[in-house]
């Protein structure tokens, strides 16, 4: 793993294990937080929980090098995460064009 100021990023291609995906999702949680707070952190974390147990495969594409690199553009293309009703659809539009 490395570190990054302080946040950690685990290495792409190395497998994961149960205990490295919980540490994520801690860090995740802690960093979603300080930034949207509770209700959307916790809104999220349901989410990922869900993608991780039942579609294994959609979680595959979101942890692959190139579609983590596509969602970062994607999100610093976004200033301080204000957007209007439009722009949420076509960034709904961006995410599900880089995950299929």
């Amino acid at each position: 793993m490395k570190t990054n100021d302080n946040t950690t990023a685990m290495d792409m291609e190395a497998p994961r294990t149960e205990q490295d995906i919980l540490d994520a999702m801690r860090e995740f949680a802690l960093v979603s937080y300080q930034t949207v707070g509770a209700d959307a952190t916790c809104r999220n974390l349901k989410f990922l929980t869900k993608v991780i147990s039942e579609s294994p495969e959609t979680y595959q594409k979101i942890t692959n090098p190139d579609t983590v690199e596509k969602l970062q553009k994607l999100i610093a293309s976004r200033k301080n995460g204000n957007m209007g009703m439009m722009e949420i659809m076509s960034v709904i539009s961006e995410v599900s064009t880089i995950l299929s």
